[in-house]
């Protein structure tokens, strides 16, 4: 950590792969910008690996002689706080036969984690609600719409998973890929709340905006005969049942750990899902409209087209 030119190499290595994975992925980096809006965690996660942490990277990159005597030292103190035997989660996929001396290897390295005594203190992040436009040399758009159903008072519910097909195959398919002329879209429901709309690849800015705040009155006119509904149940079941290897499994595991979410909850998602009529389509509307309600917009895209739709943003600033 005390090598600088090695840090100065990483630090300008890492701003160039961020900026192209804004080029290339810029759908997931605006998503998780417009939910660091009222989102700690994406906050965090923002500022660990989204546009925040690529400012800071920036920042530092270009200022590196001003700030490099500081940065050793934080992040010095940072690995003497992380890298400690209480911090320490290890998830291992294995045959039966493979745990063997697992044990007393993780005690080695327990035995050279830091032990110094460190100062325990809280980490506050402070959401602030802003629409951004981020303009990049790119001739199409990113556009991001989101919000949380939870903290406007709907609970999850497994028709929400039937609903991401049903917007992926029809109304935002046909509406944004098919007549408007962008790659791709994309929606998503997570059992915290957070749900987002975002287009992929995207000629239009506003009218893609627009297509998203007209969910709400698609859903009150949904219907769907016994043939298209199973069609959206099978698929929906697809996604959630696909194979997994030793590894995809122990990667599920561990994420259902951490999460805490258990069999009776992925039992009772399941029967939501399978049981699913069309009225529990239409009775979404609400949650819709609620996280539409919000606001939360974020889109990175052409110079030009931000620009001449700057009304849309509270701020605008060049990603470079």
């Amino acid at each position: 950590l005390g090598d600088t030119k090695r840090i100065r190499e990483i630090l300008a290595m890492q701003k160039s792969r961020l900026l192209m994975k804004f080029q290339s992925s810029g759908h997931t980096t605006a998503v998780l910008r417009a939910m660091s809006y009222a989102s700690p965690s994406s906050k965090l996660k923002d500022m660990t690996s989204g546009i925040e942490f690529y400012d800071k990277i920036a920042y530092i990159e270009e200022h590196f002689e001003e700030e490099k005597d500081v940065l050793v030292q934080k992040l010095q103190m940072l690995a003497h706080k992380l890298f400690r035997a209480d911090n320490m989660m290890i998830s291992y996929t294995a045959a039966k036969e493979g745990l063997n001396g697992m044990e007393e290897l993780v005690e080695g390295l327990k035995k050279a984690m830091f032990e110094d005594p460190v100062e325990d203190t809280r980490c506050v992040l402070h959401c602030e609600m802003k629409n951004e436009g981020f303009k990049t040399a790119s001739k199409v758009q990113y556009v991001a719409r989101v919000g949380n159903f939870i903290d406007n008072g709907a609970d999850y519910t497994g028709a929400l998973q039937i609903l991401k097909v049903i917007l992926s195959y029809d109304y935002l398919w046909q509406n944004i890929r098919v007549k408007g002329g962008a790659y791709g879209c994309m929606n998503g429901y997570m059992r915290n709340g957070d749900t987002y709309f975002v287009s992929y690849r995207d000629p239009n800015l506003s009218a893609t905006n627009e297509i998203y705040d007209g969910i709400p009155a698609y859903l009150e006119k949904f219907d769907a005969d016994e043939r298209e509904m199973t069609g959206y149940i099978i698929g929906t079941i697809s996604d959630m049942d696909t194979p997994m290897n030793p590894s995809a499994k122990g990667a599920r595991s561990m994420t259902a750990y951490l999460q805490e979410l258990d069999y009776e909850t992925l039992s009772k998602e399941r029967s939501q899902i399978i049981g699913a009529q069309p009225a529990d389509i239409r009775a979404l509307k609400p949650l819709i409209a609620s996280v539409l309600s919000d606001g939360s917009l974020c889109v990175i895209g052409n110079e030009d087209v931000l620009t001449s739709e700057k009304q849309m943003f509270e701020t605008l600033e060049s990603l470079t």
